[in-house]
This record gives C-alpha cells, sequence and structure tokens, in this order.
C-alpha cells in the first residue's frame, strides 16, 4: 500500500495523479489539523450529496461546499479520478489525523 502526506499531493501534477489511480494498488492519503477538519466536510458533503433527492436546495449546498473543497489543491482531482476508476473511499479519523484509503 502506498501511503502520501496530503503536503505531497501539491508537487503532483495531473499526469502523476493518473498514474496513481491507474494502478490497482491500495493507496491512502494521510493530512493532520486543520487539513484534516476540512477533508472531513468535503467528504461530508460528497455523501450528503449522493445520499439526497438532489432538489435545487440541495444543489446548492453541494456547490456550497464543493468551494469550500477548492481549498484543498489536488485532492479533488485525485478522489475524482480514484471513484471514477473504481476505488472504493473510506476515511479513518484520530485525533488530528485523517486518513484517507482507497482500495479497490
Amino acid at each position: 500500500m502506498r501511503v502520501f502526506r496530503y503536503q505531497d499531493l501539491l508537487k503532483l501534477d495531473y499526469s502523476e495523479i493518473r498514474q496513481i489511480t491507474a494502478s490497482e494498488q491500495t493507496f491512502s492519503i494521510v493530512a493532520d489539523l486543520m487539513l484534516s477538519d476540512r477533508i472531513q466536510k468535503f467528504l461530508a458533503n460528497e455523501s450528503n450529496f449522493r445520499s439526497s433527492p438532489r432538489r435545487f436546495s440541495d444543489r446548492i449546498r453541494y456547490l456550497v461546499g464543493g468551494i469550500h473543497a477548492m481549498r484543498l489543491p489536488n485532492l479533488m482531482p485525485l478522489w475524482n479520478r480514484a471513484t471514477i476508476d473504481g476505488f472504493a473511499v473510506r476515511t479513518f479519523k484520530s485525533n488530528d489525523v485523517c486518513e484517507i484509503l482507497f482500495e479497490k
């Protein structure tokens, strides 16, 4: 399993992100402190929208949550590519550390 610190994602370009998700190998992203809270909010926003009836008000809430998620450079493209490529996403949080596990 490959483990990436969130800060290391900032150094990757899109082709490197595609290489990570093109592999069948499980990988995880680890973030701490404030980033952990932002990531949790991003993932909660995605989960809430998937389970919503997608009314206009749900779409507006999703849009606002997405704008906040843009403060997480390179996480959104990696998350999007991973879900498109068939990875299941699980999160674990302990204290100030958040781990996002991507596995096929």
